[in-house]
């Protein structure tokens, strides 16, 4: 049986052998994804116990929540949308999940949003996320809001004043185009101490960048091998790609300049990057390095 089995593959090409090889590693591991991986008995798309990139067209095409809510009316509560991936539709399941610590850490979905170093919102690395919480805790204090409050007045009665005039003219406008000018001035003045004016402009092109940029990262996380995605992302020749590449980079452009001034130029004023910039290490007393700074900074856009 042995020799019948190497006659039949001398007798193949070497083409023909190695998509021979090809086609039965692709069939054990369809079989082992669908039948004997250990999420093979929840329900779900079949393609979704095999990759996570039928999820990447959804997200760019902006309606993977809506494909959720049809999934869960058609599979139940809880469905398997990746090989490693269940999303729930209960409750009961927030508490388990959100609460489970270094249990339930991170996935490299996050690695994706990483445009300088990990940060807090995307590091995956407990210990340094626990020390940058610490390092950021004085500037969400109570005494440093309270700090805040006549700047974030202020651009409140911009908006006030912006929203009654159109109430006045009854001209149709963008909420969440006025609410996210409103939202980015805010972040610039208890971050970097710099009014973006966006609410007098009517618009910013750092809104647009932000948006580019969490778009590019959902996309991206969602696709196999992420250190080489994120790679091969760079010499897309996608046009739609290379857009949301230009606008990260514009973003991180923003941050430097910020990081940049404000280490240049020390002030008295108590804002988020000033706590980055004179944080110290509680165990060495080193202080965050410029990249570091810009790291979090960029977590705070």
């Amino acid at each position: 049986m042995l020799e019948d089995s190497l006659v039949a593959f001398s007798v193949l090409g070497p083409v023909q052998t190695t998509g021979l090889i090809i086609g039965l590693v692709l069939m054990g591991y369809i079989s082992c994804m669908s039948y004997f991986h250990p999420l093979s008995k929840y329900p779900g798309p079949k393609i979704a116990s095999l990759t996570n990139i039928w999820k990447a067209y959804y997200v760019y095409k902006l309606v993977l929540h809506e494909k959720l809510v049809e999934l869960h009316q058609q599979y139940g509560p809880v469905v398997r949308i990746g090989p490693n991936h269940l999303h729930f539709c209960d409750g009961e399941a927030i508490a388990p999940i959100y609460k489970g610590g270094r249990k339930m850490g991170k996935t490299e979905f996050y690695d994706a949003f990483t445009a300088f170093n990990p940060n807090l919102f995307g590091g995956r690395d407990e210990n340094i996320h626990a020390l940058r919480r610490r390092q950021l805790s004085h500037g969400f204090s109570q005494a440093s809001v309270e700090n805040f409050e006549p700047l974030i007045n202020g651009h409140i009665q911009i908006l006030l004043g912006k929203l009654n005039e159109l109430v006045k003219t009854g001209e149709v406008f963008d909420l969440k185009s006025t609410i996210s000018c409103f939202v980015l001035d805010i972040l610039g003045e208890v971050a970097f101490s710099r009014p973006f004016n966006a609410q007098l402009r009517g618009e910013a092109d750092e809104i647009h960048a932000i948006n580019d940029h969490i778009l590019l990262s959902c996309v991206i996380g969602e696709l196999p091998l992420q250190t080489l995605s994120k790679f091969l992302a760079r010499w897309s020749p996608v046009p739609w790609m290379r857009r949301l590449l230009k606008s990260r980079n514009n973003l991180k452009a923003t941050c430097s300049e910020c990081v940049r001034n404000k280490i240049n130029n020390a002030s008295d004023r108590r804002d988020l990057l000033q706590s980055l910039v004179t944080t110290k290490d509680v165990e060495t007393g080193a202080s965050l390095t410029e990249q570091e700074i810009n790291s979090e900074a960029f977590a705070m856009l």
